[in-house]
């Protein structure tokens, strides 16, 4: 693949190269088995001697194309896709800690991988420490044990969209000689490349933003350590937590339009960002808006205290400042109107 694409074209082009006369697009190869001639073939298929497919739930070619494109919008190189996200989170943990280990994790992620971790892993015998992710460097330090295998993030943090300091994490983790592993479902890897900042492993609930369509639930585990990567695909294959054909080819369907929709979801949100920055002024300003409500009941001159309605001022006189500030208390009124809307 051009390594000088942008990730807009990898989004459409990656993971699949179409021969002269093949399908433009990577056909759906919904076969459980596949044909060879003789014994051997499948054997060296069997002990990972060579490339190919012979049983869908260790590889199948449509899920191969998707693998192949997200790891290259991931910057990593080895991919697995998984059933859901959470099972891209289990897998991930799995893939490094075991009975009697030690996981350092952010507080601020995922509901679904807070009981995860704090409740079915832990009667896998698996700890984990939990730390805010603004902590300081002497919290997080003092998080490490000797049996730490791993720190775990999430950014931006789902619901509470909080922002995890990737480089600051990675740093802590490295120093320990352990790797990072971040969820990056939320800003997916058009907006964020936690690879490119550090992180070892990123995991991926496809369902979200990747997929795009609401009709197909995945998830997604990039590596960047090919060693650590092969030893993921057969703990993932032996568990069975594999994609489906079908759903592989509906996330190939929805990564093309990736970054068209995650612009326009930037683009929907700063109308809110800035209303969240001026609601707080327009409720400090409710004293002026007051006359404004007065404005609009038709109360063109009534004080600024609410008292009866006054007379009419010329254009040298203004009465408690209201005829002055009413076309001002108007404006702040409607532009609170818009916010509480």
């Amino acid at each position: 693949m051009n390594k000088n694409w942008k990730l807009e074209t990898l989004a459409v082009q990656a993971g699949y190269t179409p021969g002269d006369g093949d399908a433009r697009i990577a056909p759906i190869v919904q076969s459980t088995t596949y044909k060879y001639d003789n014994a051997q073939s499948v054997a060296d298929l069997f002990d990972l001697k060579k490339a190919g497919f012979f049983y869908t739930r260790l590889a199948n070619p449509t899920v191969d194309a998707f693998e192949k494109k997200l790891t290259e919008l991931d910057g990593g190189v080895l991919g697995i896709a998984t059933a859901s996200g959470m099972s891209a989170t289990l897998l991930a943990i799995l893939n490094i800690a075991g009975a009697g280990d030690n996981i350092v994790a952010s507080r601020a992620i995922y509901g679904g991988s807070y009981n995860l971790f704090a409740v079915t892993m832990k009667r896998m015998g698996i700890e984990f420490t939990f730390v805010e992710p603004d902590c300081c460097d002497a919290e997080l330090e003092a998080a490490f044990r000797p049996n730490t295998k791993a720190v775990f993030g999430e950014t931006i943090a789902n619901p509470a969209l909080i922002v995890l300091d990737i480089e600051r994490f990675a740093k802590a983790a490295h120093a320990h000689g352990v790797p990072l592993i971040v969820d990056n479902t939320f800003l997916s890897p058009y907006f964020q490349n936690p690879i490119a900042l550090g992180a070892d492993l990123v995991v991926h609930s496809g369902t979200k933003y990747l997929g795009g369509h609401n009709d197909t639930i995945s998830g997604f585990v990039c590596l960047k350590d090919r060693e650590l990567g092969e030893k993921l695909h057969k703990i993932s294959y032996t568990m069975g937590a594999t994609l489906s054909p079908f759903d592989s080819w509906l996330m190939l369907r929805g990564i093309k339009t990736l970054a068209v929709r995650m612009e326009r979801a930037q683009e929907n949100a700063l109308p809110l960002n800035y209303c969240s920055m001026l609601f707080p002024i327009a409720l400090s300003l409710l004293p002026w808006l007051s006359s404004g409500w007065a404005i609009l009941r038709k109360r063109p001159y009534a004080s600024m205290d609410n008292s009866t309605p006054h007379a009419k001022p010329n254009a040298n006189q203004s009465y408690n400042g209201c005829y002055k500030d009413s076309m001002l208390s108007q404006t702040l009124w409607k532009t609170l109107r818009i916010i509480l809307k």
